[in-house]
């Protein structure tokens, strides 16, 4: 018996089709959303597994987020969940660039293996499009979670950080059981080592400390039922933050949270709108500063002691280099001359570059890197030496331009929507563009293209999208119902 359906049916039946549809494109979601925590949660601990659980396995473990990335990449083009943008096709270009590139510096027998090629491929282009699938699957609640879930981490670590500064250099909680204990020797600041809280280097707590004092100036000045996290955690975090910056000892964690004050400023101009006056969140703001200058002070006087000396040698040690006084705005005119270095690195590097991934940490560890590179501390000399003078600065313009496009997002979004946390966070993460190190370590580049990720996702919010309509009208102002 043939069963037919009738014109009546046919209207319910799409709608059944569709909402099954759409049901299954949140589950994919949801299994993206996750898949994005678990990741952030890698980039943040990992360096705990190396050293204090599989330090055996240390270099294995250093690519345990790649399989989730694979996945998270695998949902996304299953499903759609990457936004199309002229950004993200710059970078993929560049990807192609550096692999063509690649094939030749081996065949010009650079001191390169294979393996340091693929490393300082990963390093700096399989997170690329990470930012622009965040964009399209977090929701704000995911947002908020996502940083109330950093707000805990910061509060669980840094009791960890008070203990490593007061232990000894080679002790077990700064480097763990690992066998090489020369692999997780750790930096000094006086008597006392900059403590790595749950990372394996400074590095990890000069990016992250600042990303969580830009979320809670945020909370500061969102009214507060717009507030992602309770008064509560809000407290522990702010007090947390304040220790684990007196006894870091890290001049970039300071210098990158003095860029996140200053940000807050015309943030919190921007809130007047709002049931938050700009005067009581930047007199909040003060007040904020003048606790923690007073825990740095009182609680941690040896260790602010030792910063205090740290950072004037090494002021003193610029104005010597570059026969000037700077005084205070040394480490910025260091900034500057990091910059203009790369004209000198052009002159002393061939065509092809000296190798794919000599920028990296990982070179010191497959070759004796330093036997025939020039010096390239500097971040942006780092991809003369990888990737040659002319796909180096190349990806030298590419981050200026993702740095530009980035703030005006970020600024547009709080404009008009009156809301910091864009702005806030992009205090820290353009910064870092312009001027740090975003592919020599796993968890720099994981923490800066996640930082990215999140703005993307936060102007989103604001800024409602049709899929695949992430377009460059972004760039020029055009209002069209798009991230701009």
């Amino acid at each position: 018996m043939t069963n037919f359906i009738s014109a009546e049916d046919i209207p319910a039946l799409r709608a059944s089709k569709s909402a099954a549809y759409a049901a299954r494109k949140e589950r994919a979601r949801k299994n993206a959303v996750r898949l994005i925590a678990v990741i952030f949660l890698i980039i943040i601990f990992d360096g705990s597994v190396r050293k204090y659980a599989l330090p055996e396995l240390e270099q294995y473990a250093n690519f345990l987020r790649d399989p989730f990335v694979a996945w998270l990449y695998a949902v996304a083009l299953t499903h759609g969940f990457i936004r199309r943008h002229w950004i993200l096709t710059f970078g993929l270009f560049l990807a192609v660039l550096a692999s063509v590139l690649a094939v030749l510096q081996l065949l010009a027998g650079s001191n390169v293996s294979v393996s340091l090629l693929i490393f300082g491929f990963r390093q700096y282009f399989v997170l690329i499009p990470l930012p622009f699938i965040m964009s399209k699957v977090l929701r704000q609640h995911d947002l908020d979670r996502l940083f109330r879930l950093a707000l805990w981490i910061l509060i669980a670590m840094a009791p960890l950080m008070v203990v490593q500064v007061f232990s000894p250099r080679g002790s077990w909680v700064n480097i763990g059981r690992g066998l090489d204990v020369e692999r997780f020797a750790l930096l000094n600041f006086g008597e006392f080592v900059r403590a790595p809280g749950f990372f394996t280097a400074a590095m990890g707590p000069a990016y992250f400390l600042p990303f969580c004092g830009a979320i809670l100036l945020s909370c500061w000045m969102l009214p507060r039922d717009r507030r992602p996290c309770s008064t509560t955690l809000f407290l522990l975090a702010a007090g947390a933050l304040c220790v684990a910056l007196s006894v870091a000892g890290n001049r970039t964690a300071i210098v990158l949270s003095l860029f996140v004050l200053l940000a807050s400023i015309p943030a919190a101009i921007l809130m007047v709108r709002s049931s938050r006056s700009a005067p009581k969140s930047l007199i909040g703001i003060v007040l904020l500063c003048v606790v923690g200058l007073t825990v740095a002070a009182l609680l941690f006087p040896d260790q602010y002691d030792a910063l205090y000396n740290r950072w004037s040698g090494a002021n003193a040690l610029t104005d010597a280099e570059l026969g000037v006084s700077y005084g205070p705005f040394a480490i910025l005119a260091r900034a500057v001359r990091d910059m203009l270095n790369v004209v000198d690195v052009i002159s002393a590097t061939p065509l092809v570059g000296f190798g794919l991934g000599l920028g990296t940490n990982a070179a010191t560890i497959l070759i004796a890197a330093d036997s025939f590179l020039p010096p390239a501390e500097p971040a942006l000399s780092r991809h003369i030496i990888d990737l040659g003078p002319v796909v180096g600065v190349i990806f030298i313009v590419f981050r200026f331009v993702l740095a530009t496009w980035l703030g005006m997002i970020a600024w547009r979004t709080s404009r008009q929507h009156h809301d910091p946390r864009a702005w806030m966070l992009y205090s820290v993460t353009g910064t870092i563009l312009l001027t740090g190190l975003i592919h020599e370590q796993s968890t720099a580049s994981g923490l800066v293209w996640y930082w990215i990720g999140l703005i993307l996702a936060t102007a989103a919010q604001k800024n409602p999208m049709p899929d695949d309509t992430y377009n460059s009208s972004a760039i020029t102002g055009t209002q069209s119902g798009r991230l701009t």
